[in-house]
């Protein structure tokens, strides 16, 4: 379920991936950018494509920002008190990695509509591959946790500073497994990633460390359940799945007697293929053991016959006393039938 879930959040993320890099090769956007002095009705024009590539691509705001992080042009500018144009995000990292590395990627609440989303970003280059502006494109996973949601288990996604932002449990979203450190709280802040810096603990004691990933704990308010934790390497974040002890040990109760059953029937085919095997190897024997009590009775029925030969030919030349030695009842008929020894 866990790898399930994961493989889930990075389809969503991937299928947006592209996006800012084809943005950041349309020349209208680059020749907008390089002209400081552009009229306003290029960055109208701006408005409009962006709208336009955001209905087609449904994510959630795409954003112009030029060298300086002043968003010029946004798919969202028609909303009063939302629009981005004319806020300037130079504070955001996804800017500052994009303008130093050619691309970045943040999870943050929006800075006008509070919406949060994970932003991916790319650098538009002029001729000398000199950044003169960046393309953002912002993905909003919270249908990820109504998906989460209509599941028992508990789902929730952490960052790397260990802040929830993602749950199936709309309380636990923003709080911290653990303690943050006073550099951690202060670039929350100046990132403003999470609105106010969570400072509000997860509750929860461990019971068991299992091992790769699994830990046995106790919440106060879902007592013992298992804890499994998937790391995602390209976001930096770790997928996170509980599930209640006793329905843990409910399934393993219902696979024990399954493997049960099956190990007992596996025995019982076991014993017939066995009984087969023995009767089989019991008609052999009896088999070489008839052949070879045939071929001793037909031994004995031929000496027998020799010994009937030899003692009708000794009375057919007078010695019918012979006969007396056999253990048979014997008579001797000449070839005119007329009986000459017994």
């Amino acid at each position: 379920q866990l790898r399930l879930k994961a493989d889930a959040m990075q389809a969503l993320i991937e299928r947006y991936g592209v996006l800012p890099a084809v943005l950041a090769l349309d020349p209208d956007i680059r020749a907008a950018l390089l002209r400081p002095d552009a009229p306003a009705g290029v960055f109208d024009s701006l408005n409009h494509k962006l709208e336009a590539v955001n209905g087609a691509a449904t994510t959630s705001t795409l954003t112009l920002l030029d060298r300086n992080g002043l968003a010029v042009a946004a798919s969202n500018w028609r909303i009063p008190g939302s629009s981005n144009v004319g806020n300037n995000y130079r504070f955001r990292p996804y800017f500052q990695r994009a303008m130093q590395e050619g691309s970045g990627t943040f999870y943050a609440e929006g800075v006008t509509t509070a919406v949060p989303g994970y932003f991916l970003s790319e650098a538009v280059r002029d001729a000398q591959g000199v950044p003169v502006g960046v393309v953002v494109v912002k993905v909003v996973l919270r249908p990820l946790e109504a998906s989460w949601g209509e599941m028992p288990e508990t789902v929730f996604a952490n960052d790397g500073n260990g802040v929830i932002f993602l749950s199936s449990r709309p309380t636990w979203r923003y709080r911290v497994l653990h303690q943050l450190d006073a550099a951690i709280r202060g670039r929350l802040a100046n990132t403003r990633q999470y609105g106010p810096v969570p400072r509000e603990q997860l509750e929860y004691r461990l019971i068991e460390d299992l091992g790769d990933g699994v830990r046995r704990v106790r919440l106060p308010d879902a007592g013992d359940v298992i804890w499994i934790s998937q790391p995602l390497p390209r976001q930096g974040w770790t997928l996170n799945l509980l599930r209640a002890s006793h329905d843990s040990l409910a399934t393993a109760r219902t696979q024990a007697a399954l493997i049960g059953a099956g190990l007992l029937a596996l025995a019982l085919l076991g014993f017939v293929l066995w009984q087969r095997r023995r009767l089989a190897q019991l008609r052999e024997r009896s088999r070489v053991e008839l052949e070879r009590m045939v071929k001793h009775h037909a031994q004995e029925l031929r000496t027998a016959q020799d010994g009937l030969v030899q003692a009708a030919h000794a009375a057919d030349y007078g010695e019918s006393q012979s006969l007396q030695h056999l253990p048979q009842g014997v008579c001797v008929v000449d070839a005119q039938l007329n009986l000459v020894a017994w």
